[in-house]
């Protein structure tokens, strides 16, 4: 399963459990592991290279971002 938000990607191992929250201002995801195991979370961009975490079982996890400044010339 892979998300995005702006120009981040999130991939994670296996099936997550993703909930709809609105936001002011810039972008999230709301996720929950209900898996019995820790899933492995692979996040990547252009601005901060690539990692690899994990979410612990029966966890919830937020990630956020702003939403990105227009560059002006």
């Amino acid at each position: 399963e892979q998300i995005n938000i702006y120009n981040h990607t999130i991939t994670f191992e296996r099936e997550v459990i993703r909930f709809n929250i609105n936001t002011h201002g810039g972008a999230a995801e709301l996720i929950y592991n209900q898996n019995d195991d820790a899933v492995s979370i692979k996040l990547s961009s252009p601005d901060h290279g690539e990692e690899t975490t994990y979410i612990e079982p029966h966890t919830l996890l937020m990630f956020s971002h702003s939403k990105p400044k227009k560059v002006q010339d």
